[in-house]
């Protein structure tokens, strides 16, 4: 990108799926509205392929979209990003965790907590669920706040 305030021609494709968006488009949906918009915004990103990474390195949208895909973290900033930019009142977190099983591999999600406090979780590797579900898979190892 250009600079901060550019977004990504191949972000701008992704988000004309939910009709040209503008930032303030979906500002006002009702709870049920902006779950179905959060879930179709993980469907939609999650069919992109999972790419393993040979290095840990973080992609920001445009590289995600260039090389088709990312690992899990990378998931995570495109989605990030996509809501930070339609629903921009929402509360996103990061979060790092364990798969709990015998692989116990180190994932990320995205966490986003609606206006009634209810919590979703964005994964990569499923659909968008519920608190109860999160810990009935992952051990949280660490949370961060999205980046404004």
């Amino acid at each position: 990108m250009n600079d901060q305030t550019s977004v990504d021609p191949r972000l701008e494709a992704c988000l004309s799926n939910w009709d040209g968006i503008l930032p303030d488009a979906y500002a006002n949906l009702v709870d049920e509205e902006r779950k179905r918009l959060i879930n179709r915004v993980n469907t939609q990103v999650n069919q992109v392929a999972f790419k393993k990474e040979r290095r840990d390195y973080w992609k920001n949208p445009s590289e995600f979209f260039h090389d088709r895909g990312g690992d899990c973290e990378d998931f995570v900033i495109v989605k990030g990003v996509i809501l930070h930019r339609l629903i921009p009142n929402l509360e996103l977190k990061l979060v790092i965790c364990r798969m709990i099983g015998y692989l116990r591999r180190v994932h990320a999600v995205l966490c986003v907590v609606l206006p009634d406090g209810e919590v979703m979780y964005l994964d990569n590797l499923y659909h968008a669920y519920g608190a109860d579900t999160f810990v009935e898979y992952y051990e949280e190892i660490k949370r961060t706040e999205w980046p404004a």
